[in-house]
């Protein structure tokens, strides 16, 4: 079996922006939202990092923050389900490469993230806050500095201030129109995770993958979740993290301009 090439990976961005700005146009007509509101509720770039390029492009951000957690409670829920249900699994344990806490390197990371988080703001990246300490990380890892595991509290404490970040965009006016834009929310997601999982079955059919591997690695729910699906099944961590991954820092940078060229098509 053979793995799944960078082109592959560049493919899924394509798709992935394709499959947004379809979705966006979709959501737009069933519930009678904006254009820039639909796009932003699918893309697949992560929930928050959507959320506030949603904000910076004019849209609704309770609607955009609503239908990106609704997406991927879809996805993280009903995935495993589906796959404990059917018995897929793999034969490729992962062990984490960072197991135990060590203060003086923590420090060091904190030493080279912060300074690369202020250098994207200052430079006016998108979610400068992920990027730049996702880049120092990175090269970190690649040129062999050790590292430590995060704590479990500080890892929760991302979480909770994450949900916190998306909670607090809703609007007081939000439960009214909930009903029927959540409705369209969950027939678009719905289809949108179908179409991730046929073209996964096209990845996996030229490349020798596995395709329950790439169901994950393809679907529009989160690094964390769809990695963590993969181990417990035991269906390629790797694959799944970089797929996830480069789909993410891509749909980060590029989700805006494609946002403004899909709108000048369109008019």
């Amino acid at each position: 079996m053979t793995e799944p090439s960078a082109s592959y990976t560049a493919r899924l961005v394509k798709f992935s922006l394709a499959i947004s700005a379809a979705g966006g146009a979709l959501l737009s007509r069933l519930s009678g939202i904006d254009r820039a509101t639909g796009f932003f509720s699918v893309a697949i770039g992560g929930a928050v990092e959507m959320t506030n390029q949603a904000e910076r492009s004019g849209a609704r951000v309770d609607r955009v923050a609503a239908a990106q957690s609704l997406r991927v409670v879809i996805v993280v829920v009903g995935l495993p389900y589906v796959f404990f249900m059917s018995g897929a699994h793999g034969t490729d344990p992962y062990a984490a490469a960072l197991r135990s806490v060590d203060a003086s390197k923590l420090l060091l990371m904190l030493a080279a993230t912060v300074p690369s988080g202020l250098l994207l703001q200052a430079l006016r990246v998108p979610n400068a806050w992920t990027l730049g300490p996702l880049a120092a990380i990175a090269a970190m890892t690649v040129a062999g500095v050790p590292l430590s595991a995060l704590p479990p509290v500080v890892v929760g404490a991302g979480q909770l201030l994450l949900g916190c970040a998306l909670g607090g965009r809703f609007s007081p006016d939000f439960l009214r129109a909930a009903p029927r834009f959540m409705a369209c929310v969950s027939v678009t997601s719905l289809l949108i995770v179908a179409v991730c999982a046929l073209f996964a079955g096209l990845v996996a059919t030229a490349t020798g993958a596995s395709w329950p591997t790439m169901i994950l690695a393809t679907a529009p729910g989160g690094i964390a979740e769809m990695s963590l699906t993969a181990k417990l099944l035991h269906l390629g961590v790797p694959v799944v993290a970089a797929f996830q991954l480069v789909r993410l820092i891509a749909l980060v940078l590029l989700a805006g301009p494609a946002y403004r060229g899909w709108t000048r098509m369109s008019r």
